[in-house]
C-alpha cells in the first residue's frame, strides 16, 4: 500500500473520523450530500484507511460501529425550508450509545391502553461455555483468542464451544480478546427480545420517539412475563401509512 494516498486519521474523535471520511467523499463529482454534523465530541483515536484496500465509506463506517468500544452512528431526516437533510449523530468516548434523556413509559396494566400485542422471542442459538477467536488476517498473521466460563456448565448444561471468525481483520492481540471476551457474554446465557406496537397519536407520540432511546415497560397478569416495570431500549421501529401503530423492537438481554 502506498502510504501518499492513505487516509489517516490520528487522535481524532468518533464524530471527527466520520466527518472527515463523508467530507472526503464529498470532494468528488457529485458526492456531496445534504449532511449537518453535530459536535466533535471526546475522545483521541488514530484510523489509516489504505488505499488498496478500495474500502467504501459505508463499510468504514460500519467497521466503527463494530470496534469493542465503537460509536452508534445515525443519519437522522430532517424538513428545512421544504428541504430534505441529515443531520450525522455520532458518539464519542463520554457517551457512545445515542439515545434521547427522555425514558419511554409503555403501560400495559393501562385501562385505556395505547400499546398493545407484547411478543417475547428468546434463543439459545449460539450457547457456549468456551470462544474462540481468530483474527490477524489484514496483516497476514495468526491471532487467536480463548475465553471460557463455568456458567453453562455449573447449570448443568453439556460442554459447548463456538469458534467466532467475525474479527478477523483485527491485528492487535488485546482488541481480539477483547472482542472473545463479549462473545463469551453473549452465549452464557439464552437471549430474550420483545416486540410490541403503540399508536402514534397517544403518549408517547411517535414524533418523540427515537432507536436507541430507553424505555419502561410495565406488565401486570403476563402469562410468561413477571409483574413489574422491564427496562428496555429501542432498537427498531417500523410501521405503514396505512395505520397510526407503531411496532418497536428492543434489544436483546440475558434471561439469567
Amino acid at each position: 500500500p502506498n502510504p501518499a494516498v492513505a487516509t489517516t486519521f490520528t487522535a481524532q474523535t468518533w464524530p471527527q473520523i466520520v466527518k472527515g471520511l463523508l467530507q472526503q467523499r464529498a470532494t468528488r463529482p457529485g458526492g456531496a450530500l445534504p449532511l449537518v454534523y453535530g459536535a466533535d465530541g471526546v475522545g483521541a483515536h488514530d484510523k489509516t484507511y489504505d488505499a488498496a484496500s478500495f474500502k467504501t465509506v459505508g463499510e468504514a463506517l460500519q467497521d466503527l460501529t463494530k470496534l469493542v468500544d465503537g460509536p452508534e452512528i445515525e443519519f437522522k431526516p430532517q424538513i428545512v425550508d421544504n428541504k430534505l437533510r441529515w443531520l450525522v449523530r455520532v458518539g464519542d468516548d463520554a457517551q457512545r450509545e445515542l439515545k434521547s434523556q427522555t425514558v419511554h413509559l409503555f403501560d400495559f396494566t393501562a385501562r385505556k391502553r395505547s400499546v398493545q400485542g407484547l411478543t417475547t422471542k428468546s434463543s439459545g442459538r449460539e450457547l457456549a461455555s468456551e470462544v474462540w477467536g481468530t483474527g490477524g488476517r489484514q496483516a497476514s498473521k495468526a491471532l487467536f483468542s480463548r475465553a471460557a466460563s463455568s456458567r453453562l456448565l455449573d447449570a448443568g448444561f453439556p460442554r459447548m464451544e463456538l469458534m467466532s471468525s467475525a474479527h478477523s481483520t483485527v491485528v492487535e492481540q488485546p482488541t481480539l480478546d477483547k472482542y472473545t471476551h463479549q462473545d463469551l457474554a453473549l452465549a452464557s446465557a439464552p437471549l430474550e427480545w420483545w416486540s410490541f406496537e403503540f399508536h402514534a397519536d397517544q403518549q408517547p407520540r411517535l414524533a418523540d420517539v427515537s432507536v436507541g432511546d430507553m424505555c419502561v415497560v410495565r406488565i401486570r397478569n403476563n402469562r410468561y412475563l413477571p409483574d413489574g416495570e422491564h427496562v428496555r431500549r429501542i432498537v427498531g421501529m417500523s410501521g405503514s401509512s396505512g395505520s397510526r401503530w407503531v411496532k418497536v423492537i428492543t434489544d436483546e438481554v440475558s434471561t439469567w
